[in-house]
């Protein structure tokens, strides 16, 4: 989530709606950029890349819901995001197995149900405006987690929110309302203990870490 280093201040929120994908308002992605340059700042660039390119496709083949933000007053789109489900694994505490080899012990993990935001991205046009003092895209991100709070409660049960962090958003994320990974956790798709630096999370509901220990 990157943002550019001009601040402008604005007295108002944009007017926005969010939208999924969809074959109505795919036409409208085609001029999302998520950053300005794609060779010093590749994996940013890359994010807004997979929406105009890949998003509908995996949305039809079942990997990922996409959701626009999208300006009512002109139909830009502001930001997207896209999310799928997942799990958080918990590893309980297990004597005498090497941390290293913790991840093949199946039995040893609890799983608790989740969302996962794979890609959230604001329009570069968008990047630097701030509204009582907060960047906009910290508002648009604090309104994601609302609609998937509403949606736990409402369409789909799932108990915590988690996303990989590009290193250069950890620090936005963070002051959002995310927490950082412990080697206590592992995500579903397998990575491993010592390799959750950009995992991020939140839980939706309170957890007891130690009601997940073996005693």
């Amino acid at each position: 989530m990157m943002s550019n280093s001009n601040k402008r201040y604005i007295e108002n929120l944009p007017k926005f709606k969010v939208e999924p994908l969809d074959e109505n308002n795919v036409k409208y992605v085609c001029g999302f950029r998520s950053a300005l340059d794609s060779k010093n700042q590749y994996a940013e660039y890359s994010i807004g890349e997979y929406l105009v390119n890949d998003a509908y496709e995996d949305q039809k083949s079942g990997k990922g819901m996409t959701y626009l933000i999208i300006n009512k007053d002109s139909n830009k789109v502001i930001a997207f995001f896209t999310i799928s489900t997942a799990s958080l694994m918990i590893l309980l505490e297990h004597d005498g197995d090497e941390r290293s080899n913790a991840d093949l012990i199946i039995e040893n993990f609890i799983s608790i149900p989740s969302v996962k935001i794979d890609y959230f991205a604001v329009d570069v046009d968008y990047q630097d405006l701030f509204f009582e003092d907060l960047p906009l895209s910290a508002h648009i991100f604090n309104t994601i987690i609302f609609i998937l709070c509403n949606m736990s409660n409402t369409k789909i049960g799932f108990q915590a929110i988690f996303l990989y962090s590009l290193e250069s958003s950890k620090k936005f994320y963070v002051r959002n309302g995310l927490s950082k990974m412990t080697d206590s956790f592992v995500a579903s798709e397998g990575v491993p203990i010592n390799d959750v630096s950009n995992l991020l999370y939140m839980f939706i509901y309170e957890q007891n870490i130690d009601d997940f220990v073996k005693k």
